[in-house]
């Protein structure tokens, strides 16, 4: 998830919005490679010759760019990849026969690996005045707080939707 982020914002820098959406549009195309080779998962004609048309436009929709840049595109691209290969690997991980997560397990070891994550760069780039040293401690300004509040709680339940529809269809679908 990291890097994607990181990955989508790089994209974003360097191409338009509606360029790097475009390149997303080929999720389809990657997720049934990815399916393919790490679920072993076939995907019927009618769905493999349904991609011919996406291909097809973005193609067409890429071909006259006027903001491409290879920076920007490879970002785009590999963010595209990334969620892809996130999407079969947790659908690996939800109905898989070794190891088999339920959807609350899953999207309770991918927030705690966010959070072991994000506590350094937390205090890394906050500018958190330290007590004793300046004399004053760190106030929170309380509509951030709600805001953030807000915005886990809605990740969450989004995550967990996610997860739950990830066990019960194909990624392809997803």
């Amino acid at each position: 998830r990291f890097a994607t982020v990181v990955l989508g914002l790089v994209s974003l820098k360097n191409v338009a919005v509606s360029f790097a959406e475009t390149v997303k549009s080929s999720a389809p195309i990657f997720t049934v490679i990815m399916s393919r080779m790490i679920l072993g998962e076939y995907t019927g004609l009618l769905v493999n010759l349904s991609l011919i048309p996406v291909m097809g436009g973005l193609a067409l929709c890429t071909a006259t760019e006027i903001s491409f840049n290879i920076l920007g595109f490879s970002a785009a691209l590999s963010t595209n990849i990334m969620d892809c290969l996130q999407n079969v690997f947790s659908k690996k991980l939800l109905s898989g026969d070794k190891y088999r997560f339920s959807a609350p397990e899953l999207q309770f070891y991918t927030s705690a690996a966010a959070v072991v994550m994000l506590i350094p760069a937390w205090i890394f780039f906050m500018d958190v005045p330290v007590i004793g040293k300046s004399g004053r401690s760190f106030s929170y300004n309380q509509d951030v707080v709600v805001l953030l509040l807000i915005d886990g709680v809605l990740f969450h339940l989004q995550s967990v939707t996610a997860y739950a529809l990830m066990g019960k269809i194909s990624p392809v679908t997803f």
